[in-house]
């Protein structure tokens, strides 16, 4: 029988697993996009990075606070 520190374990491991899992993700993503000394980078490429860097700014202001 799983008692509620059973639970909690199962959990926190799986959510720490899924968000290094997210993190490794958007680095690769991030990685992947053109080198900046290409003529493949795009303003679209721009705007998208920025939206990232927004997102992941929202994300470290949690853990300033």
């Amino acid at each position: 029988m799983k008692t509620g520190n059973d639970e909690l374990t199962t959990r926190y491991v799986a959510a720490h697993a899924e968000a290094l899992a997210m993190l490794d993700h958007i680095r690769q993503t991030v990685e992947d996009y053109p080198a900046p000394d290409t003529d493949r980078v795009t303003w679209g490429h721009v705007g998208e990075l920025e939206w990232i860097i927004g997102r992941i700014k929202e994300i470290a202001a949690f853990y300033e606070e």
